[in-house]
């Protein structure tokens, strides 16, 4: 047989069930490591999504045992270490990092790393080493004055706020570190709720969070006042608008929307709480607060995680408006349509329009038509009319209708002088002699006028008239816009007001 076909003739291998074999027992030490593994991680003080809690907690017994400790060495390198604990120092670093608090503690302020300046930070959070919560704010504010690193400053400033409410320090204090905050919280209020509030206020807060503004456009500058009020007009047409189409939610893509976040204070810093901080609540302005309840953090307000940039969709809104502005306004070049739904262009058009047509009926001069003197007009005039008819040559201007009150007082200042109880000289009338004594006194001439209803250019006339056979040459002249006494005659005038006696021989 051939060696191709060894082995075909074998039987096949049968398999059958065969009995496992007994397992080895396991070894004692590693049950006891694997439970003492399992136990570590179980411990509240090392769970691992909260890594730096035993290193807080370590940082603040350190820290309480080395309050007092004090050094004159001096450390000159540089150190950096993030999230800096005694520990993390070497100990020609320590010694160095302690004598540089002693002298800063006196008052002297030298230059030291990085890492020494947040290790003392850290400190003054868990008010070791100071009297009071109030003498730690003014350390970190002496710090943040002396040591112009933007990085420390930068943490400062934040950590700054978050002692003023951990440990509840108002006042000055708390006005002046959450100034900046107050002044963005008021903006998003005004732009999530602008119904509430002024146009030009309106306006105001639409450019802080646009590109274009009006250091960017030649009208706002020259129009401020105008450009503000429309601009405001036309956010609140329309966040109306939205709203009544069921979009009541629109103005929050311009604020940021309103709610209450998690809050962790002293973030980024080796802090550990001792002790869980009473429930209290902290009032910043009328749209943010921070509120603990059971030990944890809670921050109430407007856009809490939305920062104040430039909106393109703002940007866009500002611009259109300007653009219509200059149309109504004739001012300049007329700027290109800005790309926008056109639902919103015509919110900006008529928005534009209404303001225009109500600024040109404001600059209308107003007519006031007083309806009670119609009729003593109409019957002057029927007078007067009737005594031209008759053939009178000298038609006086007919005197009004007065009341009671009006009357008496006209009277009282018409009356003559006791000396000039007689006719008036020259033949002149009442009111022309009244007239021509005003102006030689300086007298309130325009206002007889107008009580009277008199014209001065009729009696001035009369006047000159009746003197020019006395006097032989016009006394009254006028410039066009008020009549005086040639100087030439007031003295022969006062004379002849004042004479009871013929005037003829007056200027022989």
């Amino acid at each position: 047989m051939s060696d191709v076909w060894k082995g075909w003739d074998r039987k096949p291998k049968v398999y059958e069930d065969q009995a496992i074999p007994p397992r080895k027992e396991p070894l004692p030490i590693r049950e006891q490591v694997s439970a003492a593994i399992s136990a570590l991680f179980r411990t509240p003080d090392l769970q691992f999504w909260d890594p730096f809690r035993s290193r807080a907690e370590r940082f603040r017994q350190d820290a309480e045992r080395f309050v007092n400790r004090e050094s004159k060495a001096f450390y000159i390198g540089d150190f950096r270490t993030y999230y800096t604990t005694y520990r993390d120092l070497p100990k020609d670093v320590l010694e160095g990092y302690f004598g540089w608090r002693t002298r800063l503690r006196n008052g002297v302020f030298t230059p030291a790393p990085l890492s020494f300046k947040f290790l003392y930070v850290y400190e003054i959070l868990s008010q070791i080493g100071v009297s009071s919560p109030e003498s730690g704010y003014e350390i970190l504010q002496a710090l943040c004055a002396n040591y112009p690193d933007p990085v420390l400053q930068e943490y400062l400033r934040r950590w700054g706020q978050d002692y003023l409410i951990y440990y509840q320090i108002g006042g000055e204090a708390l006005e002046a570190a959450f100034a900046d905050v107050r002044e963005e919280d008021r903006i998003r209020e005004i732009l999530r709720w602008p119904q509430r509030f002024d146009p030009i206020e309106v306006g105001l807060a639409m450019q802080r969070i646009s590109s274009y503004s009006e250091a960017r456009s030649a009208f706002l500058r020259s129009h401020p006042e105008d450009g503000r009020e429309v601009m405001g007009k036309v956010y609140q047409a329309l966040c109306e608008a939205r709203r009544s189409a069921g979009n009541p939610r629109f103005p929050e893509m311009f604020s940021g929307t309103r709610g209450s976040w998690r809050y962790e204070m002293f973030r980024n810093a080796v802090f550990w709480d001792a002790e869980q901080h009473p429930d209290c609540r902290v009032e910043i302005d009328p749209v943010r607060s921070y509120l603990c309840k059971d030990g944890k953090w809670k921050c109430s307000g407007i856009g809490i995680n939305h920062k104040l940039v430039h909106n393109p969709a703002m940007t866009a809104l500002v611009r259109e408006t300007d653009r219509c502005l200059r149309e109504v306004f004739s001012f300049g070049h007329p700027l290109k349509p800005t790309q926008m739904g056109a639902d919103t262009a015509e919110i900006v058009r008529k928005t534009v329009e209404a303001y225009d047509l109500a600024r040109r009926e404001a600059l209308r001069p107003k007519v006031t038509v007083h309806r009670e003197l119609l009729a003593g007009i109409r019957s002057d005039a029927d007078d007067t009319m009737s005594r031209l008819l008759e053939g009178e040559e000298d038609v006086d201007a007919p005197k009004p209708r007065l009341d009671a009150a009006a009357a008496e007082t006209a009277e009282r200042e018409s009356a003559p002088a006791p000396e000039e109880q007689n006719a008036p000289p020259a033949g002149l009338s009442a009111e022309e002699y009244r007239f021509l004594s005003l102006l030689l006194e300086g007298g309130d001439w325009k206002s007889f006028c107008a009580q009277r209803r008199l014209l001065p250019s009729l009696l001035a006339d009369a006047i000159n008239e009746k003197l020019m056979e006395t006097v032989g040459d016009t006394v009254l002249e006028s410039d066009g816009a008020s009549w005086t006494v040639i100087p030439d005659y007031k003295d022969d005038l006062s004379s002849l007001l004042r004479s009871e006696e013929s005037t003829e021989n007056l200027w022989n």
